[in-house]
C-alpha cells in the first residue's frame, strides 16, 4: 500500500523485492514506492486477485460469499486461492460459500479442508436439480489419488463423464465421440476419464454417480473374467455391479451369464486367437452368439458397457481392417483414422456409442440408486 500520493488517494502497488522501512515516509521508502508498478498495469487476473485478498482481509466478516473468483485466473493460481480462502474462512471459525465453475478453485479447497460440502446443480431447461456430497463422501475424494485429480473433479461441471481402462482408451474414445458429433449421434458436455486398468474403474465411477453424475464405465471383454479383490473380500464382477447399485437378484442373474460367457470363449481360445482379445463374440453362433449379446445388453441398462469385439485394439480392425502392434497402436490408428476417413455408419463401435448415449441421456436410467437421483 503506498502512502505517498499528494492527493490522498491510497494506491495499491506492486513490487517483486522486499523493502523494510515501507511503513516511513523518509526519501529512501518514496523512491521505492514510485519504483512499484500500479496494479492497473498488471493483467486483469492478478487484478483480481489481489482484488479479491484485500477485500477479503480487510473485512473481517466470519461469512464469506463469492461467485466465480476464478474469473481472469489462470488454473493454479485459482487452486492457490482456494486454498487460502479457505484458511482464512477455517482461522475465523467462519463459513465460506462459494459458487464455481472452476475444478481448480475446488481442488485448492479441498487441499486444505475436508469439512466441505458440495452442491452440484443442474438445469436443462425445464427441471433444475440439486446433488449433495458431505464431508464424509468429501473424504473419498481427497484421499483416493484416483480421484483426487484434476480430471476426475471437473467431471463435477459437466453433464455426463466416460471412464475407460487406459488414457490411450480415453484419447481414442473421445476422438470417436468428436467424430460422432458431426453426424449428431455424439454425446455432449461429456468428461472423458481413465483409471489405471479395470481393477479401479469401480472407484471412479461410483463416487461421481453418486453426486448424480451419470458415468459410463468401458470395459476391454476380458472383464468377465474370474477375479478375486482379496482386500475386499469379493471378485471385481461383484464389485462392479455394487458400485453399479444392480439390485441383489439381478447381480446373481448377471454373474451366472458372465460365468456361462467366460467358459465359452476360454473354449474357443484353442481354436481362435484369443477371443478375450481380437474377435470377441463374434466367433460365436446360435444360442451361445444369442445368450452373449443378451448378457452385454443386460449390463448396459446399468452404464456398463463391455466392448463385444474384445480390447479396446480391436476397434481398429473392426473401422479399418487392419490391425497396429499394440505398443504404438494408438498413435497409428489415430494417424488412419485422419488419413482414411472411415464411414462410421453401420459400424459397431456407431451401435456401442449410441448404447452410451441412451443411457446417458435416459432421465429413467438404472445404475444409479434412486436416493441420488
Amino acid at each position: 500500500m503506498d502512502p505517498t500520493p499528494s492527493e490522498g488517494k491510497l494506491r495499491i502497488i506492486l513490487n517483486q523485492n522486499d523493502f523494510a522501512e515501507r511503513r516511513s515516509l523518509d526519501d529512501n521508502a518514496i523512491n521505492f514506492f514510485k519504483s512499484c508498478k500500479m496494479i492497473n498495469e498488471f493483467r486483469d487476473g492478478l487484478q483480481v486477485y489481489v482484488g479479491l485478498l484485500i477485500s477479503v482481509i480487510s473485512l473481517r466478516h466470519k461469512i464469506i460469499l463469492l461467485d466465480e473468483p476464478e474469473a481472469f485466473l489462470h488454473p493454479p493460481k485459482a487452486r492457490t486461492l482456494g486454498r487460502y480462502m479457505t484458511t482464512l474462512a477455517a482461522d475465523r471459525e467462519g463459513s465460506l460459500i462459494v459458487s464455481t465453475h472452476s475444478p481448480d478453485f475446488l481442488l485448492g479447497c479441498l487441499d486444505e479442508s475436508t469439512k466441505i460440502t458440495i452442491s452440484r446443480l443442474t438445469y436443462n431447461g425445464n427441471n433444475g436439480t440439486t446433488h449433495r456430497l458431505d464431508s464424509d463422501e468429501i473424504k473419498t475424494l481427497t484421499t483416493d489419488p484416483l480421484l483426487r485429480s484434476s480430471e476426475t473433479i471437473s467431471a463435477l461441471f459437466h453433464s455426463s463423464s466416460i471412464i475407460s481402462e487406459a488414457d490411450k482408451d480415453r484419447v481414442f474414445y473421445a476422438e470417436i465421440n468428436r467424430r460422432l458429433s458431426d453426424k449428431k449421434y455424439g454425446i455432449d458436455d461429456v468428461q472423458f476419464l481413465n483409471s489405471q486398468g479395470k481393477h479401479t474403474i469401480h472407484r471412479i465411477f461410483g463416487p461421481l454417480r453418486k453426486i448424480g453424475i451419470p458415468t459410463a464405465a468401458i470395459y476391454d471383454l476380458d472383464v468377465i473374467k474370474y477375479e478375486e479383490l482379496k482386500k475386499e473380500k469379493t471378485t471385481l464382477w461383484r464389485k462392479i455391479m455394487e458400485c453399479a447399485h444392480v439390485p441383489g437378484a439381478e447381480q446373481i442373474s448377471l454373474d451366472s451369464q458372465r460365468q456361462n460367457l467366460q467358459r465359452i470363449l476360454v473354449q474357443r481360445k484353442n481354436e481362435f486367437l484369443d477371443p478375450f482379445k481380437k474377435q470377441g463374440i463374434s466367433i460365436l453362433t446360435g444360442n451361445e452368439k444369442t445368450a452373449a449379446k443378451k448378457f452385454l445388453k443386460e449390463a448396459t441398462k446399468y452404464g456398463i458397457f463391455i466392448v463385444p469385439t474384445g480390447d479396446v485394439e480391436s476397434w481398429s480392425q473392426n473401422l479399418l481392417n487392419q490391425s497396429f502392434e499394440k505398443g504404438i497402436w494408438l498413435v497409428n490408428v489415430l494417424e488412419a483414422l485422419e488419413d482414411k476417413h472411415p464411414e462410421l455408419d453401420g459400424t459397431e463401435i456407431k451401435e456401442f456409442f449410441k448404447g452410451i448415449k441412451t443411457w446417458i441421456e435416459n432421465p429413467n436410467r438404472l445404475g444409479v440408486s434412486k436416493h441420488e437421483e
